[in-house]
């Protein structure tokens, strides 16, 4: 188990979702659906890919559970920003209804993206292989 791989992943994934709310915040989004908060959540494969190729093996297992902690600490954080006065309106339904969505969500994508890792290593594994076998000959 590769800690720090998830770490990285995790903090990403944080600094994902956090541009992510300054940008709604920035374009004045008023509420935000489960179909879209699905669409811009797709973003957070790239934490689970990061991990996934920090991790010497088990990307999918690496990126989910990079996905798990960053969004546990989205679940965490959100009800506190969304206390504040200067909150955006959308964080308000976010904070309140969609928590679990996104902590299902984080981990989701975060395997999909060490998913994509492993199938990157095993296809380049594959190739290695066979340019071995050719120059065997």
């Amino acid at each position: 188990m590769d800690i720090p791989a998830i770490l990285r992943g995790a903090i990403l994934l944080m600094l994902l979702a956090m541009l992510m709310l300054a940008a709604g915040w920035l374009a004045g989004v008023g509420k935000v659906t489960a179909p879209q908060m699905i669409t811009l959540t797709a973003i957070w494969i790239v934490p689970g890919l990061v991990a996934g190729l920090d991790a010497r093996d088990a990307g999918t297992l690496h990126g989910l559970l990079s996905g798990l902690l960053g969004g546990a600490l989205i679940f965490l954080v959100l009800p506190i920003i969304g206390g504040m006065t200067t909150a955006p309106s959308f964080l308000d339904a976010v904070a309140a209804d969609s928590r679990p969505l996104l902590l299902i969500l984080a981990g989701w994508w975060g395997g999909f993206g060490g998913l994509v890792a492993d199938i990157r290593r095993a296809i380049r594994a594959r190739r290695a292989a066979r340019r071995q076998q050719r120059g065997g000959d």
